[in-house]
């Protein structure tokens, strides 16, 4: 969105690129309904921006959760894994399983 001087007068006008990607220009008025419009989109820009910016607090704050996850997933299984050897198991090929006992 740009305000263009033109014979004393100012204009605004919207760049866009259409389908084909070629930039292409829209005339958008002038005087008191060209701002209101020029205000408008402002605020629609701001709005945008500013949900850019809560999207990519999201996206950090999912990815120092599952950072977390993962880290209490690995201490899971160690004790898992503590817990079925002190029971005497073993694991064959990502099986647990429990050692026969010897007959006496």
């Amino acid at each position: 969105m740009a305000w263009e001087p033109r014979h004393g007068h100012e204009y605004l006008y919207r760049s866009y690129r259409d389908a084909t990607g070629q930039v292409r220009r829209q005339y958008l008025g002038r005087g008191s309904a060209a701002a209101v419009a020029a205000a408008e989109m402002e605020h629609a820009r701001k709005q945008a921006d500013a949900a850019s910016k809560t999207l990519a607090q999201l996206e950090a704050d999912e990815a120092r959760h599952q950072a977390i996850v993962q880290e209490f997933d690995a201490g899971i299984d160690t004790l898992l894994e503590a817990e079925l050897r002190c029971r005497g198991c073993y694991c064959h090929a990502g099986t647990w399983r429990k050692r026969r006992e010897t007959r006496t």
